[in-house]
């Protein structure tokens, strides 16, 4: 089964919103007879994605507190 136009689109979200089972449910399309070769390649696909988009974003806010803090520094 291929994936459709929007399934990389639906990929990403559910990915970054969501977690890996939920995308891996989602784009199995109603299929429950256990986890095939293209299922694994999307959970472990969604893994990455997830864990790279919150270390970007946790790194990210720490970033700017720090900026911020620094900048709260100066004016004292």
């Amino acid at each position: 089964m291929n994936m459709q136009k929007s399934d990389p689109v639906i990929f990403l979200f559910l990915s970054i919103k969501f977690d890996p089972f939920i995308t891996t449910a989602y784009l199995r399309k109603g299929r429950f007879s256990g986890m095939n070769k293209r299922d694994w390649k999307i959970f472990l696909s969604s893994v990455l994605i997830s864990n790279a988009y919150w270390t970007l974003a946790c790194f990210m806010g720490v970033t700017l507190f720090e900026l911020g803090w620094k900048n709260i520094q100066l004016i004292i």
